[in-house]
């Protein structure tokens, strides 16, 4: 018996050495085993991915900014975006990269092991200095020209606080020149609806309470307004002109412009592959809003239609629902990785951005360092 184990040890011994000494001689094979899956690893994601994702290594300029053909087929840049094989493994076997456009197992097996090794040795090139550039929509980068000047004045209402009527006047005014900024991006706009509520209301974005505040709910195109929101942050912060809430309300119409665009849907792709980074565009999600209200409101001044005390006002409406101000005033550390819609400083700041431009192009909140203040 022990002569036995002996035996079947020699011979597991002598299996390993020449193993080993297999190993050590072939080096050159295990290189070309390497490179053969690194060519097939390109030639698989061109033939496969690269009409939907960008990889400059590949050749594939599949979501190139200059290329734009459909919100619904940009995939990942890689190029701004590093992945691991894991992340690339997972997004072939089930349905990839938070898109429902791309299938499972587009490629399988030995086939989807060279794809994923590929990309993820491949991309990141850019990551360090355009983390989410992809979000930048085509209709959007054609709005490069200054707002004209030509938009109603809600102040003509008579209304000096946060009137249902007031804020009626303010959405149509800043619909107006949504509409016509996208007429001159030759992009199609399709007009909000405003939805006035004090009780609980039920929304295709579910029931909200008649505690919540104003909210925009992507699937009815819907801006929802509670003026008792807006009498109570008034008179909590000594807000007393209706430009406060008209402030908010063109706030809610910027993500309006959001959705048309495709954004709530692109930045909903990323958020499913990448959780880590959700707080981070939701952030520039909401400053970009706060930056195409100031756009808005760029056009007002242009008209005379606002005083210092409604400027005042205003900046001072960006500051109180800044998450730090907010957290402050609730006693809570301000724990800046939970922020859902930026600080104070922020928001006070991209709304300078957009009001002082006039320019919706100026409000690039996702490009890397763009959400902090100068």
């Amino acid at each position: 018996m022990r002569a036995g184990i002996r035996q079947a040890g020699v011979a597991a011994a002598l299996v390993a050495a020449l193993a080993g000494a297999t190993a050590c001689g072939s080096d050159g094979d295990d290189t070309t085993s390497t490179q053969q899956q690194a060519a097939t690893g390109k030639e698989l994601f061109v033939a496969r991915c690269a009409g939907c994702h960008t990889l400059a290594a590949a050749g594939a300029r599949g979501s190139a900014t200059d290329v734009h053909r459909s919100e619904r087929t940009d995939g990942v840049n890689f190029d701004h975006r590093k992945v691991s094989e894991d992340d690339v493994l997972f997004a072939i076997r089930n349905g990839g990269f938070g898109s429902k456009i791309m299938p499972r197992g587009i490629v399988a097996g030995e086939d989807a092991q060279a794809v994923a090794r590929f990309v993820a040795e491949s991309s990141g090139s850019q990551a360090a200095t355009a983390p989410d550039a992809t979000l930048e929509s085509p209709a959007v980068r054609k709005m490069r020209l200054p707002v004209t000047g030509a938009a109603p004045d809600p102040s003509t209402a008579g209304a000096t606080a946060a009137s249902a009527e007031f804020l009626r006047q303010a959405f149509d005014s800043a619909q107006e020149m949504w509409q016509r900024q996208f007429a001159g991006a030759g992009a199609r706009y399709e007009p909000a609806h405003l939805v006035f509520f004090h009780t609980q209301i039920h929304t295709p974005c579910g029931v909200q309470t008649a505690s919540t505040g104003p909210f925009y709910c992507p699937p009815a195109h819907g801006v929802y307004l509670n003026t008792d929101f807006f009498e109570a942050l008034s008179r909590a912060y000594d807000l007393r002109s209706g430009f406060a809430a008209a402030y908010v309300t063109a706030h809610e119409m910027g993500h309006h412009v959001q959705a048309l665009v495709g954004l709530h849907d692109r930045i909903a792709r990323l958020d499913a592959s990448d959780p880590a980074g959700a707080n981070r565009r939701s952030v520039a999600l909401e400053l970009q809003a706060d930056c195409y209200a100031g756009v808005w409101l760029h056009e007002l001044e242009g008209v005379g239609a606002l005083t210092q005390a409604d400027i005042a006002d205003i900046v001072g409406a960006a500051t109180v629902v800044g998450d730090d101000f907010q957290r402050n005033q609730a006693g809570a550390d301000l724990a800046p990785e939970t922020w859902t819609h930026g600080s104070s400083a922020q928001r006070v700041h991209w709304l300078d951005v957009g009001r002082r431009s006039g320019t919706p192009a100026a409000c690039d909140t996702f490009t890397a360092g763009n959400a902090d203040p100068g």
